[in-house]
């Protein structure tokens, strides 16, 4: 992905060039997309014991847990998290539009 320290640098000056409602959109897409990979990255570990045949317990398990619970985590959190945004967002333009009509009424 990156071949030497100018890439890095790009992409440090493309983020810090950012605004800031873009800023927060590009880091909760980026926070969605490493959840999301570290879940599919747990899923992907099913294949040992596909090919094995069977579970077992031990640190292999273990890990590929911790792994999933986390992803998981993760994606809820973020989904909530714009859930919550989107609703606000809702309210504040409902809001607006009940002033502004309310307003009108009034004068």
């Amino acid at each position: 992905m990156f071949q030497g320290p100018a890439d890095v640098y790009m992409v440090c000056l493309t983020v810090i060039s950012l605004t800031f409602p873009r800023l927060i959109e590009f880091t909760r897409q980026f926070s969605l997309f490493v959840f999301d990979f570290l879940q599919a990255m747990g899923g992907v570990l099913d294949v040992r014991w596909a090919h094995n045949g069977i579970v077992t317990t031990g640190h292999y398990c273990t890990a590929q847990g911790i792994i999933q619970q986390i992803g998981e985590l993760g994606v809820a959190l973020i989904t909530l998290v714009c859930l919550i945004l989107l609703m606000s967002l809702g309210l504040i333009l409902i809001d607006a539009h009940l002033t502004s009509s309310l307003l009108s009424t009034l004068s």
